[in-house]
C-alpha cells in the first residue's frame, strides 16, 4: 500500500514556490525574431514571477473550491501569504525585500481576482479562468493594446502565450507535488 507524505500546508505552499522560482522561462522560445525590446522582456521577466504566485494561489483555491482540501479560505490567504514570504527568503531575498515582494503579490493578487469578478459565469465556463488570468497579463503588460496595430496585437499574442506556458508548466508541477502529498493545516 503507498502512503502519501504528510506536509503542512504552509511549508508545501513554501517548497513549490521555490521550486518553482528556481526554474527561469527563456522568452527567446516564444520570440526568436527578437520582437520585444529588452525593457519589454525586463517587464516580463520581473512580473512572470508574481503571475506564477497568482497562478499557484489559484490551483490551490480550485482544490479548497472542490472540496479537494480542507482548509478555511481565510486562513489559507494567510498561510499562503507567509509561506511566500519565506520562500522568497529562501531564495536569497533579505527579510524586509521578502516581505515587500509576499505584500507586492498580495495586491497583484487582488488586481487578478478583480479581473476575474468582471467575467460572468457563462464566460468563465465556456473560456476558464485559465485564459481570463492569461489575459489579464497580458492586457498589464500593453494596457493602451490597440487591436488595429499589428506589432501591437503581434506583442500581445506573444505575451499571452508566454502567459499560458507559465499557466501549464505551474499547473502541471503543482498537480504532480500534490498527487504525491497528504496535506494537513
Amino acid at each position: 500500500m503507498f502512503f502519501k507524505e504528510k506536509w503542512q500546508i504552509g511549508d508545501f505552499i513554501r517548497q513549490l514556490i521555490v521550486a518553482s522560482f528556481r526554474g527561469a522561462f527563456d522568452i527567446s522560445q516564444v520570440d526568436p525574431e527578437g520582437i520585444l525590446s529588452s525593457t519589454e522582456r525586463q517587464w516580463i521577466d520581473n512580473n512572470l514571477r508574481t503571475f506564477l504566485l497568482v497562478v499557484l494561489h489559484y490551483l490551490f483555491l480550485q482544490k479548497i473550491m472542490q472540496g479537494k482540501l480542507k482548509v478555511d479560505a481565510q486562513k489559507f490567504g494567510h498561510q499562503f501569504g507567509m509561506a511566500s514570504t519565506f520562500a522568497f527568503h529562501d531564495l536569497g531575498l533579505s527579510p524586509d525585500e521578502a516581505s515587500y515582494r509576499a505584500e507586492s503579490f498580495l495586491n497583484e493578487l487582488g488586481e487578478y481576482g478583480v479581473a476575474l469578478e468582471t467575467r460572468n459565469d457563462k464566460e468563465l465556463n465556456e473560456m476558464g479562468a485559465f485564459f481570463y488570468l492569461c489575459q489579464h497579463f497580458a492586457s498589464k503588460f500593453l494596457p493602451n493594446f490597440d487591436a488595429n496595430n499589428e506589432l501591437q496585437r503581434e506583442k500581445h499574442f506573444m505575451v499571452h502565450d508566454i502567459a499560458k506556458q507559465v499557466y501549464r508548466n505551474a499547473e502541471e508541477g503543482f498537480k504532480a507535488a500534490y498527487k504525491q502529498v497528504k496535506l494537513v493545516e
